[in-house]
């Protein structure tokens, strides 16, 4: 009778708790768990069933204190702690983050002393963890990083791992500036020798060694080697934004095979977990890809791969431009919603009714597709949430969703406190919160007016579609302004579209995932899920498109600040949570901020000064310059740093205040001098991209990938392209930019003398061949003689270094022939190994990259330099 009523008791609370969920978050008594609360019902409940007001908010905020102190005095503790190197607008976003976690789970109106207390001593828990992370260096690196600079050394270590034919993760450009084929070792238990008597011991370090298709290392697991190559991973501030708390583990650089030598064959480990991993993976890549057959196009094929596998071909960052655009990318990522449906598929097939059994069923296929998948941060966040919520299951316990929330957050926040200011980390755990509590609040208000219009909620189809409708807009509300901060994008049409590719992905994914268990249990039958699957993704990939090239689908904008973000999260929130009359006067004045604070400012007074940054990108360039009408780009790319655009060129542009592009110039098609433009195209407005005719010839040719890319980027965003030889004449930024070269009637072999070479000067400038600063790309020779032949001893306030500081036979007479005031090398640290133009110049002013980090000159309008370097 006992155990009859406890349940009762149970089941009459759960229920109470979603009918009261507005008084829930805003009156509420410390209890301390849910077992205590049902005892004092179980006592205060009388023969007719009801419970008293203030029972029932006991019983609702019984199980939610403790958890809720741990994790917001956790979170504000490690935001608090990466404030010592992270940027204040971060760091701003992180303190909305927390806010809205204190706002969800935080009960201080009794007992606030001891809720303080709490919170502080974990905050300091937090606010250490997170300090000792952001030191950088762990402490076996700390040598190596002083050290880790290009420089030649020894390694002796034993194999760990052999991956090989892995490309590293790049950009949409940068892949192709890599050699796909290199393989990718780890050595363990190593020892790199710099110099005689000079060992630094390592646990772990990473081999690149540069391969063809066709070769193989010869190394087995085990095997204990030597090997020379050049020692890489340090890092140090080199550029306006970097954070020098991000440091890149050591690792050494082979540039042949025959410079690694096996002193010990070690035994064949094919027999490990990892091994088996990798194979299953590829199998159920395979059985998905064989499925499908020929049905569809490759992109929708490739569509199906990366929502289901997390498989991102080298086709893929291509294939989600529309996405982005129309706010769906995250549909794209094996996420907490792909897991949701893979785990639905298996439970909703077994036949079993067994409490037990279905839930032993849920546990199997979570290990199952956290093994199957691609394990990136998405996955890992879900995977952590779906295996605690089906441990709970199993045991009987019936867990609050956000309560199992805050705890997957609270275990990735231990492991890696640098997640708090990932964007995806804040978008996965915020909008997930939402979906818990904003979207069944929307429903029922939708519902309400479902009712005083037609008089009836509607039947299960109108159901469904109010809830789709509930979570997408809900969803897409809570996302927009952390997107708009850190990507500078707003996408109205992602309401729309989240309501209708939402069922649509979960088709697709209960596809495919139909069709490898059709493969694995009756692989001789003809698969219809494959081909659905395949044509279904074909036409949600036709919708994008179409979304994405309507007007106004999306607006690239200058990032707001934090304070915006905090006022429209507030405002989500509170406006659909219960509340009092003075919050609507609040709510009221947040609206008016917000708007006032998106004005405009007024155009600053133009100055004649320009500002020329050069960013330390290694080996590339990337000149940004600022007249007094605006901001022009020269050239964005490098070839020796992954991930350029994230790294280096979008903090700086962040920092720099730029808020958009008049005209990026694009000397000549190679990679390091493009690949960050392709990244960077979509997160801040660019009016025209001006490139010369040797562009265009080579994107038609096969070798010109990646050019031919930049320009179908390009026309995705509607950027204007404008070709320009020698006679051009192009205001942009304040300032007239006059192509020097090349002339139509010039012909080089060497695609580095097609080089556009420019002028950059002010528009009170008349005399002919004199400018602030000249660009000369990659000439060459034949470029250097052109320019010489064509023009008279020319002056200028700042010469880039022509092809980086290479030496050629004109190089002399061409450097002869300009009177500057400063010369400017974008280099890596390998071209000064031998530094001959040094010897050509010596005595002239002259600042690199590789050894001054970013340069910053101040051109006046008397031609007087001030010089800043990082």
């Amino acid at each position: 009778m006992r155990r009859i009523q406890r349940k009762a008791v149970r089941q009459h609370v759960e229920k109470t708790r979603d009918t009261c969920l507005g008084s829930f978050y805003r009156r509420s008594v410390w209890k301390t768990n849910m077992n205590s609360s049902v005892k004092v019902l179980r006592r205060k409940i009388d023969p007719t069933g009801q419970i008293s007001s203030r029972d029932r908010k006991s019983a609702l905020s019984s199980n939610e204190g403790l958890l809720s102190i741990i994790v917001s005095g956790w979170v504000v503790g490690t935001w608090a702690g990466l404030a010592l190197h992270i940027e204040s607008k971060t760091i701003g976003l992180a303190c909305a983050l927390t806010l809205s976690i204190l706002m969800l789970f935080g009960r201080t109106q009794r007992r606030s002393v001891q809720i303080v207390i709490m919170v502080s001593g974990f905050a300091l828990l937090g606010a250490l963890r997170s300090s000792i992370e952001s030191s950088g260096v762990l402490a076996e690196h700390q040598p190596i990083h002083d050290i880790a600079d290009g420089r030649i050394v020894e390694l002796h270590g034993r194999v760990k791992t052999i991956d090989e034919n892995v490309a590293p993760r790049t950009g949409l450009v940068e892949r192709f500036g890599y050699n796909p084929s290199a393989h990718v070792l780890q050595v363990q238990d190593a020892v790199i020798k710099e110099g005689p008597g000079s060992e630094i011991e390592m646990k772990s370090v990473l081999i690149r060694v540069a391969s063809s298709h066709e070769s193989t290392t010869g190394l087995r697991i085990g095997d204990l080697i030597s090997l020379r190559g050049t020692l890489h991973g340090g890092r140090r501030v080199t550029n306006p934004g970097m954070e020098i708390s991000r440091t890149i583990d050591p690792w050494v650089k082979v540039p042949h095979q025959e410079l690694i030598s096996i002193r010990h064959r070690g035994s064949d480990h094919h027999n490990g977990i990892g091994f088996w991993l990798k194979a299953w993976r590829i199998w159920v890549v395979e059985t998905l890809e064989e499925s499908m057959s020929d049905w569809g196009s490759d992109e929708s094929r490739a569509l199906v791969r990366a929502m289901v596998v997390g498989d991102r071909t080298t086709g893929f960052d291509e294939l989600m431009i529309p996405y982005r655009r129309t706010g769906l990318a995250h549909y794209l990522a094996v996420s907490g919603f792909a897991l949701g449906v893979m785990i639905a598929v298996p439970r909703c097939i077994t036949p079993v009714r067994s409490r037990f059994v279905r839930n032993t069923v849920v546990l199997v296929t979570i290990v199952i597709a956290m093994a199957s998948i691609e394990l990136r941060a998405p996955a890992w966040r879900a995977g952590i949430v779906a295996l605690v919520v089906g441990i709970g299951s199993l045991l009987g316990r019936d867990w609050k969703r956000t309560n199992l929330l805050a705890l997957a957050a609270l275990i990735l926040l231990m492991v890696n406190p640098r997640e708090l200011l990932n964007p995806g980390f804040q978008l996965s755990f915020l909008v997930v919160a939402s979906l818990l509590v904003l979207a069944p609040i929307l429903d029922k208000r939708l519902e309400w007016c479902s009712i005083v219009l037609s008089g009836k909620s509607g039947g299960s189809v109108l159901v469904w579609f109010r809830k789709s409708c509930s979570c997408g807009l809900v969803a897409w509300a809570a996302a927009s302004p952390i997107v708009f901060y850190h990507f500078g994008i707003v996408s109205p049409a992602g309401a729309l579209m989240s309501i209708l590719a939402g069922p649509l992905v979960a088709l697709i994914i209960v596809l495919s995932v139909g069709s490898i268990l059709l493969a694995t249990a009756v692989p001789w039958m003809t698969n219809p899920a494959g081909p659905l699957a395949s044509i279904s993704a074909e036409f949600l990939n036709h919708v994008a498109v179409f979304f994405s090239s309507l007007p106004g689908c999306c607006f690239l904008m200058h990032p707001p600040n934090v304070v915006w973000v905090i006022g429209c999260e507030y405002l989500l929130w509170r406006g659909l949570l219960e509340h009092k009359r003075w919050e609507r006067y609040c709510m009221c004045l947040v609206v008016v901020i917000l708007v006032v604070w998106m004005i405009p400012d007024t155009p600053r007074a133009r100055s004649d000064s320009i500002e020329l940054t050069t960013l330390d990108v290694g080996n590339g360039t990337c000149h940004l310059v600022k007249g007094g009408g605006g901001w022009v780009m020269v050239d964005s790319g490098s070839s020796s740093t992954r991930s350029a655009c994230a790294k280096i060129l979008f903090p700086a542009v962040r920092t720099l205040g730029i808020e958009r592009f008049d005209a990026v110039f694009i000397s000549h098609p190679n990679i390091d001098h493009f690949s960050m433009l392709a990244d960077l195209m979509g997160r801040i407005v660019i009016d025209q991209i001006v490139i010369g005719h040797s562009f265009i010839d080579h994107a038609e040719t096969p070798e010109g990938e990646a050019s031919r890319l930049l320009l179908e980027i390009a026309d995705e965003w509607n950027i204007e392209l404008v070709t320009a030889g020698a006679g051009a004449q192009i205001d942009a930024g304040g300032l007239i930019w006059d192509v020097l070269h090349p002339r139509n009637d010039f012909h080089s072999d060497i695609q580095n003398d097609h080089s556009l070479v420019l002028g950059a000067r002010r528009r009170s400038v008349s005399d002919p061949d004199t400018y602030d600063i000249l660009f000369t790309g990659d000439i060459e020779e034949l470029g250097m003689r052109s320019i010489m032949s064509g023009s008279g001893p020319i002056q200028v306030g700042v010469l880039e270094a022509p092809h980086h500081g290479s030496i050629r036979r004109s190089t002399e007479a061409f450097l002869n022939s300009i009177q500057f005031d400063l010369l400017v090398q974008s280099t890596g640290r390998g071209r000064l190994i031998h530094d001959y133009l040094g010897a050509l110049i010596e005595g002239r002013r002259r600042m690199i990259t590789a050894l001054h980090g970013a340069i910053q000159v101040d051109i006046g309008v008397k031609g007087e330099l001030k010089l800043e370097t990082y």
